[in-house]
């Protein structure tokens, strides 16, 4: 997850950024 994002379904994975996410990468513009 990036802090740089600043979308509706990244801020609330922000909160919950995992590995699981990082590894997904679903918080790129």
């Amino acid at each position: 997850c990036v802090t740089k994002v600043e979308t509706h379904d990244c801020r609330h994975a922000m909160k919950r950024c995992n590995r699981e996410k990082n590894q997904n990468q679903h918080c790129i513009p």
